[in-house]
């Protein structure tokens, strides 16, 4: 559950149901709690999606797991495992992120898996820096780091809120198969 509280659509005024649709991920625990606030939720959403536009759906995804991975933040990994499948991240790729392992991404992910890596453990190096500059330009740079820090903050969140995954499970760090299936159909 969460320490404050899950609001359901009911609960709230009309004007903030649309937080709830499937462009806002729908009904999950964390848009049930942040809904608390609905101004703050709105303003988040707003947020994301600046931080997000210099980068394709996939690039977001990966982003998202590999900052998820490297933070230890198991609500994030979880939530994101189900929309990098519909980015079309394989679930070969969730794994290998999940074991560290970025071999069979290309040059250029696997420069955006590290960097993503070295800014959520806050431990750019001067190389690290280069070798994504070389790939992404100045204002995909800050953003990404921008978009790192927001998934470090939304998972101090949850964890200081309790906030239970929406399945049960936690779906793992390297899922089969048959265990994404189980959770997320």
């Amino acid at each position: 559950m969460a320490r404050t509280g899950l609001i359901s659509p009911e609960e709230i005024s009309e004007e903030y149901h649309d937080l709830f649709s499937e462009d806002y991920v729908g009904d999950r625990n964390i848009i049930r709690l942040l809904v608390n606030d609905p101004p703050l939720l709105e303003s988040l959403f707003t947020s994301t999606e600046v931080m997000t536009r210099h980068f394709t759906s996939r690039e977001e995804e990966l982003i998202a797991l590999a900052t998820a991975r490297a933070s230890s933040a198991e609500y994030e990994w979880h939530q994101h495992v189900d929309l990098a499948r519909d980015a079309g991240i394989s679930t070969s790729e969730i794994r290998a992120i999940g074991g560290d392992d970025f071999e069979q991404f290309s040059d250029d992910e696997r420069t955006l898996l590290r960097y993503t890596e070295a800014v959520a453990s806050a431990e750019v190096t001067d190389d690290t820096h280069a070798d994504m500059a070389a790939v992404y330009d100045s204002p995909q740079l800050v953003a990404l780091e921008m978009f790192v820090g927001f998934y470090i903050g939304h998972s101090h969140v949850v964890r200081a809120e309790g906030l239970s995954f929406e399945e049960g499970e936690f779906v793992g760090w390297t899922p089969s198969d048959q265990q994404i299936e189980k959770i997320f159909g």
